[in-house]
């Protein structure tokens, strides 16, 4: 079956963050925007995935996602490489289209070398 990225990263915590750039104006419910399940990256089971499925056998369906209702030209996203995310369905008509970069943040404490979790910070911005 699918397993994660890799072995050992299934199991361990990654300060690894997603940074999700919008590039075109985009409204909820009838665009496509991404949406992510908060706090889904402290899932442990990442070793163990859903059948067919590379989400974590202790995922649940049953979460609440988190979709921003609107989105502009730069708005940012960042989220743990771990976090669940995926698009909401796009039903504009004629059919919106969104266009998007991501790329990859790894932040190490320069003192003593180690992985550097920003998940709290990040949450506390509103």
């Amino acid at each position: 079956g699918p397993n994660w990225h890799c072995p050992c990263c299934a199991i361990s915590p990654l300060a690894i963050y997603t940074t999700w750039i919008c590039c075109s104006e985009l409204k909820a419910p009838k665009d496509s925007i991404l949406g992510i399940v908060p706090y889904s990256h402290k899932h442990t089971l990442w070793d163990l995935p859903h059948k067919n499925s590379q989400l974590p056998s202790d995922f649940n369906w049953d979460k609440k996602w988190c979709i921003p209702k609107e989105i502009s030209y730069g708005d940012l996203i960042i989220f743990n490489i771990k976090t669940i995310h995926a698009s909401s369905l796009n039903t504009s008509s004629p059919r919106a289209y969104r266009f998007s970069m991501d790329t990859r943040i790894q932040i190490i404490d320069d003192n003593n070398k180690e992985n550097v979790d920003i998940t709290e910070s990040i949450n506390d911005i509103k």
